[in-house]
């Protein structure tokens, strides 16, 4: 980084462009395609489930629980470094926001899961 006046070398980095909002924001929109995508599942599904898509819901459903884990575990070492002035504040607006996207991820699946198991002869 720079200050005014400051003089620079060729390839020297001059500024940082914080891009933490523009991930979250793509993040909350491919959660909202998920949601939509299980929101189609369901209304699929409420004929009756067959075992095979029982199985890629559950599939899905453990794919979004390690997601969501994972972006707890990120935002709570961002927190962590946030106290010590070691990141940025844009930082855990970010994780949180992926903690979010992540849970929304989850609850559509669960409630596929349980929509299957009620739907089932």
């Amino acid at each position: 980084m720079v200050a005014r006046g400051d003089r620079v070398e060729e390839g020297q980095i001059l500024f940082e462009i914080d891009d933490s909002q523009a991930k979250a924001t793509l993040s909350a929109a491919q959660n909202w395609k998920a949601c939509a995508q299980a929101k189609a599942n369901l209304a699929n599904l409420e004929t009756g489930s067959r075992e095979a898509e029982i199985e890629v819901i559950r599939a899905s459903l453990e794919q979004a629980q390690v997601s969501l884990d994972l972006a707890e575990l990120s935002l709570g070492r961002s927190e962590r470094l946030l106290e010590k002035e070691l990141v940025a504040p844009a930082k855990v607006d970010a994780d949180r926001a992926a903690v979010e996207s992540a849970k929304a991820q989850v609850t559509p699946s669960s409630q596929l899961i349980t929509g299957c198991r009620a739907s089932r002869p």
